[in-house]
């Protein structure tokens, strides 16, 4: 004969439940402390954020028709004298009283010349660009103090007919944590730290005392440690 089949119960289950033992059932007045409370949210100590700057200024030429002259990865940089002696990132004040180190991912200028034809003269010596990384900021005094750097180029002003602008652009990678005190921090154990170097300019055989290029900078820096 087939076995027959009955409502037989679970070994843990209790005749006349259908509650399983084993089960925490809390009751409604339970003391507070016992009441597990869901963890809060858990971010790394050195959570960084991305800031993008940018900048404008009109780089003018000297009295002898020379440009010598750089723009610092230093946001909190005033600008030199061909640039007009100018605050160079106006916001940066304010974000340094919110972080307290800083270091630069990459910087680019955009250069645009300032007169469409040669109304200023016949003669326009070419522009020298290029970038260093070093934490020493000087004015190149040579083409060749320029050139020697392995990211150079001329820039013909008047003869460039690609819409009348010219690009440079660098990234920094391996380097240390700078303050916002004081970004361009030079080394920390032999390490470049915060946001050292610059773009250099140089150019002679100029319109004197003109401004001969517009440009517009832009700098992408990582910060942490909020205060």
């Amino acid at each position: 004969m087939p076995k027959r089949r009955g409502n037989r119960r679970r070994p843990n289950q209790r005749k006349g439940s259908t509650k399983l033992r084993g089960k925490s059932y809390r009751p409604a007045n339970a003391a507070l402390h016992d009441v597990r409370l869901p963890e809060p949210m858990m971010l790394p100590s050195t959570q960084t954020t991305h800031i993008q700057l940018r900048g404008y200024a009109g780089c003018a030429s000297t009295a002898g028709g020379i440009i010598s002259t750089y723009i610092s990865t230093d946001p909190s940089a005033t600008m030199q004298t061909a640039f007009g002696s100018i605050t160079q990132f106006n916001e940066w004040s304010s974000i340094a009283g919110l972080y307290q180190e800083v270091k630069l991912l990459q910087f680019e200028v955009q250069l645009v010349r300032m007169y469409a034809d040669e109304t200023k003269g016949d003669v326009w010596g070419p522009v020298a660009i290029a970038s260093t990384s070093s934490s020493v900021l000087t004015s190149p005094g040579t083409y060749q103090q320029v050139i020697d750097n392995g990211d150079s180029q001329l820039w013909s002003v008047l003869g460039d007919q690609s819409g009348m602008n010219r690009y440079h652009a660098f990234r920094m990678t391996q380097l240390a944590w700078g303050t916002v005190s004081l970004p361009n921090g030079g080394s920390t154990s032999g390490i470049a730290a915060g946001c050292p170097g610059s773009i250099i300019f140089y150019a002679n055989a100029l319109p004197a005392s003109s401004t001969i290029f517009a440009v517009k900078f832009s700098g992408l820096y990582l910060l942490r440690t909020r205060i």
